[in-house]
Protein backbone atom coordinates (compact mmCIF):
# COMPACT_ATOMS: atom_id res chain seq x y z
CA UNK A 1 0.00 0.00 0.00
CA UNK A 2 1.35 3.42 -0.94
CA UNK A 3 2.14 5.92 1.79
CA UNK A 4 -0.06 8.98 1.61
CA UNK A 5 2.47 11.83 1.38
CA UNK A 6 6.13 12.17 0.43
CA UNK A 7 8.40 15.10 -0.41
CA UNK A 8 10.55 16.00 -3.41
CA UNK A 9 13.34 18.54 -2.93
CA UNK A 10 14.79 20.21 -6.02
CA UNK A 11 18.48 21.06 -5.61
CA UNK A 12 19.80 21.11 -9.17
CA UNK A 13 19.27 24.77 -10.07
CA UNK A 14 22.04 26.85 -11.61
CA UNK A 15 22.24 29.32 -8.67
CA UNK A 16 23.44 31.92 -11.19
CA UNK A 17 22.39 34.94 -9.10
CA UNK A 18 23.81 33.44 -5.90
CA UNK A 19 27.17 32.59 -7.46
CA UNK A 20 27.61 29.14 -5.87
CA UNK A 21 25.61 26.03 -4.99
CA UNK A 22 22.74 27.42 -2.91
CA UNK A 23 21.87 24.08 -1.36
CA UNK A 24 25.18 24.16 0.54
CA UNK A 25 24.84 27.76 1.76
CA UNK A 26 24.83 27.89 5.57
CA UNK A 27 21.80 29.07 7.49
CA UNK A 28 22.39 28.91 11.22
CA UNK A 29 24.40 25.74 11.80
CA UNK A 30 23.14 23.84 8.75
CA UNK A 31 23.17 24.03 4.98
CA UNK A 32 19.94 24.99 3.24
CA UNK A 33 19.34 21.39 2.19
CA UNK A 34 19.95 20.14 5.75
CA UNK A 35 17.47 22.67 7.11
CA UNK A 36 14.84 20.95 4.99
CA UNK A 37 16.02 17.39 5.66
CA UNK A 38 15.99 17.90 9.42
CA UNK A 39 12.79 19.95 9.39
CA UNK A 40 10.55 17.64 7.39
CA UNK A 41 8.75 14.83 9.29
CA UNK A 42 10.97 11.81 9.84
CA UNK A 43 8.32 9.34 8.72
CA UNK A 44 7.99 10.64 5.16
CA UNK A 45 10.05 9.48 2.20
CA UNK A 46 12.16 12.16 0.51
CA UNK A 47 13.39 12.27 -3.07
CA UNK A 48 16.16 14.74 -3.89
CA UNK A 49 16.40 15.76 -7.52
CA UNK A 50 19.96 16.93 -7.94
CA UNK A 51 23.49 16.01 -6.88
CA UNK A 52 24.03 13.65 -3.98
CA UNK A 53 24.22 15.34 -0.58
CA UNK A 54 27.39 14.44 1.27
CA UNK A 55 26.78 13.14 4.82
CA UNK A 56 23.02 13.68 4.58
CA UNK A 57 21.35 13.49 7.99
CA UNK A 58 18.70 11.03 6.80
CA UNK A 59 18.13 8.41 4.16
CA UNK A 60 16.86 9.82 0.85
CA UNK A 61 16.35 8.71 -2.73
CA UNK A 62 18.03 10.51 -5.63
CA UNK A 63 16.95 11.37 -9.15
CA UNK A 64 18.34 13.68 -11.83
CA UNK A 65 16.86 15.18 -14.96
CA UNK A 66 18.66 14.42 -18.21
CA UNK A 67 20.32 16.55 -19.30
CA UNK A 68 20.89 18.40 -16.00
CA UNK A 69 19.83 22.03 -15.84
CA UNK A 70 16.45 21.53 -17.46
CA UNK A 71 14.58 23.58 -14.87
CA UNK A 72 12.06 22.67 -12.18
CA UNK A 73 9.51 21.01 -14.47
CA UNK A 74 12.13 18.66 -15.89
CA UNK A 75 13.35 17.97 -12.35
CA UNK A 76 9.85 17.15 -11.10
CA UNK A 77 9.33 14.87 -14.09
CA UNK A 78 12.51 12.97 -13.18
CA UNK A 79 11.75 12.77 -9.47
CA UNK A 80 8.18 11.64 -10.01
CA UNK A 81 9.43 8.29 -11.26
CA UNK A 82 10.46 7.48 -7.67
CA UNK A 83 7.29 8.75 -5.98
CA UNK A 84 4.92 6.06 -4.72
CA UNK A 85 2.70 8.21 -2.47
CA UNK A 86 -0.67 9.66 -3.39
CA UNK A 87 0.49 13.21 -2.67
CA UNK A 88 3.93 14.78 -3.02
CA UNK A 89 5.19 18.08 -1.64
CA UNK A 90 7.47 19.83 -4.12
CA UNK A 91 10.01 22.05 -2.36
CA UNK A 92 12.88 24.10 -3.77
CA UNK A 93 16.07 23.88 -1.76
CA UNK A 94 16.29 27.68 -1.62
CA UNK A 95 13.12 27.82 0.51
CA UNK A 96 14.69 26.73 3.83
CA UNK A 97 11.61 27.48 5.96
CA UNK A 98 9.16 25.64 3.71
CA UNK A 99 8.95 22.70 6.09
CA UNK A 100 7.34 25.01 8.65
CA UNK A 101 4.13 25.25 6.64
CA UNK A 102 4.03 21.47 6.21
CA UNK A 103 1.17 21.29 8.69
CA UNK A 104 -0.80 23.87 6.72
CA UNK A 105 -0.32 21.90 3.51
CA UNK A 106 -1.34 18.61 5.10
CA UNK A 107 -4.39 20.26 6.64
CA UNK A 108 -5.37 21.40 3.15
CA UNK A 109 -4.84 18.24 1.10
CA UNK A 110 -6.06 18.73 -2.48
CA UNK A 111 -8.82 16.15 -2.06
CA UNK A 112 -10.98 17.49 -4.90
CA UNK A 113 -8.16 19.43 -6.57
CA UNK A 114 -4.86 18.50 -8.18
CA UNK A 115 -2.71 20.77 -6.02
CA UNK A 116 -2.61 23.01 -2.96
CA UNK A 117 -0.38 26.01 -3.62
CA UNK A 118 0.39 28.76 -1.06
CA UNK A 119 0.12 32.43 -1.97
CA UNK A 120 2.79 34.85 -0.79
CA UNK A 121 2.07 38.36 0.51
CA UNK A 122 1.95 39.67 -3.07
CA UNK A 123 -0.62 37.05 -4.06
CA UNK A 124 1.92 35.09 -6.12
CA UNK A 125 1.59 31.31 -6.19
CA UNK A 126 4.59 29.56 -4.62
CA UNK A 127 4.55 26.50 -6.86
CA UNK A 128 7.84 25.18 -5.46
CA UNK A 129 6.50 25.05 -1.93
CA UNK A 130 3.29 23.20 -2.66
CA UNK A 131 1.44 19.90 -2.39
CA UNK A 132 0.44 17.97 -5.51
CA UNK A 133 -1.55 14.87 -6.32
CA UNK A 134 1.10 12.62 -7.90
CA UNK A 135 -1.22 11.06 -10.50
CA UNK A 136 -2.41 14.52 -11.55
CA UNK A 137 1.20 15.51 -12.22
CA UNK A 138 1.72 12.37 -14.29
CA UNK A 139 -1.32 13.19 -16.40
CA UNK A 140 -0.15 16.78 -16.83
CA UNK A 141 3.21 15.57 -18.11
CA UNK A 142 1.43 13.49 -20.74
CA UNK A 143 -0.25 16.67 -21.96
CA UNK A 144 2.67 19.08 -21.65
CA UNK A 145 5.09 17.19 -23.87
CA UNK A 146 8.68 18.50 -23.75
CA UNK A 147 9.72 19.17 -20.15
CA UNK A 148 13.21 20.61 -20.62
CA UNK A 149 13.03 24.36 -20.05
CA UNK A 150 9.27 24.23 -19.44
CA UNK A 151 7.76 26.71 -16.96
CA UNK A 152 5.93 25.89 -13.74
CA UNK A 153 3.17 28.24 -14.87
CA UNK A 154 2.49 26.09 -17.91
CA UNK A 155 2.51 22.95 -15.78
CA UNK A 156 0.10 24.30 -13.16
CA UNK A 157 -2.25 25.59 -15.87
CA UNK A 158 -3.05 21.94 -16.50
CA UNK A 159 -4.03 21.38 -12.86
CA UNK A 160 -6.99 22.40 -10.74
CA UNK A 161 -5.46 24.39 -7.90
CA UNK A 162 -6.56 25.03 -4.34
CA UNK A 163 -4.89 28.27 -3.25
CA UNK A 164 -3.65 28.38 0.35
CA UNK A 165 -3.83 31.82 1.96
CA UNK A 166 -0.92 31.86 4.42
CA UNK A 167 -1.40 33.97 7.53
CA UNK A 168 0.67 37.21 7.66
CA UNK A 169 2.77 36.01 10.60
CA UNK A 170 3.75 32.90 8.62
CA UNK A 171 4.68 34.63 5.37
CA UNK A 172 8.35 34.46 6.34
CA UNK A 173 8.19 30.71 5.78
CA UNK A 174 7.80 31.38 2.05
CA UNK A 175 11.05 33.31 1.69
CA UNK A 176 13.31 32.06 -1.08
CA UNK A 177 17.01 32.74 -1.34
CA UNK A 178 18.31 34.02 -4.65
CA UNK A 179 21.11 36.32 -3.47
CA UNK A 180 23.49 36.64 -0.53
CA UNK A 181 21.39 39.50 0.83
CA UNK A 182 18.41 37.12 0.84
CA UNK A 183 20.51 34.68 2.85
CA UNK A 184 21.39 37.34 5.40
CA UNK A 185 17.71 38.19 5.79
CA UNK A 186 16.93 34.50 6.31
CA UNK A 187 19.69 34.24 8.93
CA UNK A 188 18.20 37.17 10.82
CA UNK A 189 14.74 35.63 10.66
CA UNK A 190 15.97 32.22 11.79
CA UNK A 191 17.72 33.64 14.85
CA UNK A 192 14.60 35.35 16.14
CA UNK A 193 12.35 32.45 15.24
CA UNK A 194 14.56 29.72 16.71
CA UNK A 195 14.80 31.48 20.08
CA UNK A 196 11.04 31.99 20.24
CA UNK A 197 10.25 28.42 19.17
CA UNK A 198 12.82 26.93 21.55
CA UNK A 199 11.45 28.86 24.52
CA UNK A 200 7.89 27.78 23.72
CA UNK A 201 8.98 24.15 23.33
CA UNK A 202 10.95 24.02 26.57
CA UNK A 203 8.09 25.58 28.53
CA UNK A 204 5.68 23.07 27.02
CA UNK A 205 7.96 20.14 27.92
CA UNK A 206 8.40 21.36 31.48
CA UNK A 207 4.64 21.74 31.87
CA UNK A 208 4.07 18.25 30.46
CA UNK A 209 6.63 16.72 32.84
CA UNK A 210 5.51 18.85 35.81
CA UNK A 211 8.98 20.29 36.40
CA UNK A 212 10.18 23.85 36.86
CA UNK A 213 13.91 24.40 36.39
CA UNK A 214 16.16 27.05 34.93
CA UNK A 215 17.73 25.79 31.70
CA UNK A 216 21.09 27.04 30.46
CA UNK A 217 20.45 26.51 26.75
CA UNK A 218 23.87 27.75 25.68
CA UNK A 219 25.67 25.33 28.01
CA UNK A 220 23.63 22.36 26.79
CA UNK A 221 23.89 23.25 23.09
CA UNK A 222 27.65 23.81 23.34
CA UNK A 223 28.04 20.45 25.04
CA UNK A 224 25.95 18.74 22.34
CA UNK A 225 28.02 20.41 19.63
CA UNK A 226 31.31 19.25 21.21
CA UNK A 227 30.05 15.68 21.55
CA UNK A 228 28.83 15.59 17.96
CA UNK A 229 32.08 17.07 16.64
CA UNK A 230 34.52 15.03 18.75
CA UNK A 231 32.74 11.67 18.69
CA UNK A 232 29.80 11.44 16.28
CA UNK A 233 26.43 13.10 15.71
CA UNK A 234 24.51 10.48 17.69
CA UNK A 235 26.64 11.22 20.76
CA UNK A 236 25.05 14.66 21.18
CA UNK A 237 21.55 13.74 22.49
CA UNK A 238 22.81 10.82 24.59
CA UNK A 239 25.57 12.96 26.17
CA UNK A 240 23.14 15.72 27.12
CA UNK A 241 20.83 13.04 28.56
CA UNK A 242 23.70 11.83 30.75
CA UNK A 243 24.35 15.41 31.85
CA UNK A 244 20.70 15.61 32.88
CA UNK A 245 21.01 12.46 34.97
CA UNK A 246 24.13 13.84 36.68
CA UNK A 247 22.42 17.14 37.47
CA UNK A 248 19.35 15.31 38.79
CA UNK A 249 21.71 13.44 41.09
CA UNK A 250 23.03 16.68 42.54
CA UNK A 251 25.95 17.58 40.26
CA UNK A 252 26.62 21.20 39.43
CA UNK A 253 25.58 21.72 35.75
CA UNK A 254 28.58 23.85 34.79
CA UNK A 255 31.09 21.59 36.51
CA UNK A 256 29.56 18.45 34.98
CA UNK A 257 29.53 20.05 31.54
CA UNK A 258 33.16 21.13 31.96
CA UNK A 259 34.20 17.55 32.74
CA UNK A 260 32.41 16.21 29.67
CA UNK A 261 33.88 18.94 27.45
CA UNK A 262 37.39 18.06 28.65
CA UNK A 263 36.72 14.39 27.97
CA UNK A 264 35.47 15.20 24.48
CA UNK A 265 38.47 17.41 23.82
CA UNK A 266 40.85 14.56 24.67
CA UNK A 267 38.91 11.89 22.79
CA UNK A 268 39.76 9.16 21.87
CA UNK A 269 41.00 7.93 25.24
CA UNK A 270 42.86 4.72 25.99
CA UNK A 271 40.21 1.98 25.72
CA UNK A 272 41.87 0.06 28.58
CA UNK A 273 41.09 2.86 31.07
Amino acid sequence: MRKNVSAMILTGGSSSRFGSNKSQAILGSRSLIENLLTGLPTEIEIVIVGPKVQDASRSVLYAREEPPGGGPVAAIHAGLKLIESEFVAIIATDMPFAHQIWGDLIANLPVIHDATIPLDSAGVRQTLCALYRADSLRQAFVEIGEVHGQSMRNLTRLLSVRELHVQPDRQRHLIDIDTHSDLQEAITLSKGESVEDMDKWLKAVQKELAIDVDIDQELILNLARDAAHSIERKAAPVTTFLLGIAVAGGADPKEAARKIELLAGNWPVDSDN
